[in-house]
């Protein structure tokens, strides 16, 4: 049975000007303008995903062939490619480690134990990044905000007005501790003397206890006033002040206070509910980014926001520019359409790949998305348009880069046109009925991968001559 599923043209057809490396090389040079567009976006993070991902993939393959005594392939540049297709598919904020474990799934699981090139029967680089988004969703979720040119030194102009959809932990020193005083919960490091003075007035307003004892006067007058005990012996002056807080609220003083003293102790009654107010304030604030991160003076380490397909974006979030231009959170390899159609164009045109998978993919799933939104292009519609839609997640990634390889895609010509119809009819049913999952290329080409054996059995064509087998009868079946 498995033998009757496998196609492939005549061993006597061989070109021998053309190589897996001249081929290889092609498909580089193609994803170079990506490459490039990835780095002026995301800056060096996608730099470092790019360069991890791509000597990951090249030392599994020859650790791995190694190992097992075959011939080193690592020259014909087929590690290259998967390693970049694999950065491609992952976000800026990627953590290093991740890159490695999705190099050896890509090269160890996918392609070597299956044979090496040539014999796998899924494309490695969506594969691997299928189980990196199975295994860390959050991680691969998390779509860095773009800011052009900032690897280069220049003023980023970054995006506004944009939903932020995951806010990452943001590590304060100085006001965290009175928020934390202020939300209930105990401030884990000490501050200087000012944040100290103002988190123990705080802690006391809300009923906490602080980390470190304060030493300013004002601090335990105010302790006074809320009726907590100061953590030190004050001085003269405190002391009268205390004595005189005392007296206002009702507790005995120890000595008569000047009217002085008693002003300054409502004075200092009243600061503390001011504390007390800016602290819930405070609180409130710490659900925006850019509140907290001004109010700590710490940078947030990834800044994190829907994705142009995220249910939350608003219509005028993002333009048909932005789409097209790259200039919107996502994949290394999924923003920029235009150096991906002209990258694509370059394959075409080198005769690298066939254009009927891209084309059949485009125009049916373009043809898919008018019918299902009515709009061509709107920008009252938001995403709610065929344009907007085509322009968005890796539909045109995967089209021209991941649908056209040579092991994983069906070698009829037929065959190519229901590869893309199919790629196409599959990510237009997870993107409009899978609430949970607003992007569905991965899994729709690698569904068709497993189809391809049996798309070339059903499309390929007959040899000159050929007659249809006559059907054994019934009695003859029967003896048999």
């Amino acid at each position: 049975m498995q033998k009757k599923l496998i196609v492939a043209p005549s061993p006597f057809l061989r070109n021998t000007q053309v190589s897996t490396r001249s081929i290889m090389l092609d498909v580089i040079i193609a994803m170079l303008p990506t490459a490039l567009a990835a780095v002026w976006f995301f800056g060096a993070p996608a730099l470092s995903v790019m360069v991890v991902c791509v000597l990951g993939c090249v030392v599994a393959e020859w650790a791995y062939q190694r190992l097992t005594h075959q011939p080193v392939t690592t020259g014909d540049l087929s590690a290259v490619v998967t390693g970049l297709l694999l950065a491609f598919n992952m976000p800026a904020s990627a953590p290093w480690w991740m890159g490695l474990i999705g190099s050896v799934i890509a090269i160890v699981l996918v392609k070597q134990m299956f044979g090496g090139i040539g014999q796998n029967f899924i494309n490695p680089a969506l594969a691997a990044r299928t189980v990196l988004m199975l295994s860390w969703t959050v991680l691969m979720a998390a779509n860095v905000l773009p800011q052009p040119g900032q690897i280069f030194g220049i003023d980023p102009e970054t995006l506004k007005n944009k939903p932020i959809a995951i806010v990452q932990t943001v590590y304060a020193e100085g006001t965290s501790e009175a928020t934390a005083a202020a939300t209930g919960e105990t401030a884990a490091a000490p501050v200087t003397e000012t944040t100290e003075a103002t988190a123990e007035a705080t802690g006391a307003a809300t009923g906490e206890t602080t980390a470190a004892a304060a030493t300013e006067t004002t601090t335990e007058a105010t302790a006074v006033a809320t009726g907590e005990t100061a953590a030190a012996p004050a001085t003269e002056t405190t002391e009268a002040t205390a004595e005189a807080t005392g007296a206002a609220t009702g507790e005995t003083a120890a000595a008569p206070a000047t009217d002085t003293t008693e002003t300054t102790t409502e004075a200092t009654a009243a600061a503390t509910g001011a504390t007390e107010a800016t602290s819930e304030s405070t609180s409130a604030a710490t659900a925006s980014v850019e509140a907290t991160a001004s109010a700590t003076g710490t940078t947030v380490e990834a800044t994190s926001v829907a994705t142009p397909l995220s249910a939350s974006v608003q219509p005028g979030d993002y333009t048909l520019w932005d789409l097209f231009s790259g200039n919107i959170p996502g994949m290394l390899g999924e923003t920029c359409k235009l150096t991906l159609i002209l990258g694509g164009l370059y394959l075409i045109f080198r005769r690298v790949i066939d254009w009927r998978i891209p084309v059949s993919f485009i125009v049916t799933a373009f043809i898919l998305f008018w019918i299902k939104t009515g709009v061509i292009y709107s920008p009252e519609s938001g995403s709610q348009n065929a344009l907007y839609q085509l322009f968005s997640g890796g539909l045109i990634l995967g089209a021209f880069f991941m649908a056209t390889d040579y092991v994983t895609s069906p070698i009829t010509k037929w065959g190519r046109v229901i590869m893309g119809v199919g790629c196409a009819v599959v990510l237009f049913v997870i993107r409009f009925f899978n609430a949970g999952y607003p992007e569905g290329c991965s899994f729709a080409i690698l569904f068709m991968n497993v189809l391809t054996p049996l798309i070339d059995r059903y499309t390929a064509s007959k040899p000159f001559g050929y007659t249809k087998p006559p059907k054994a009868s019934k009695e003859g079946a029967a003896n048999a």
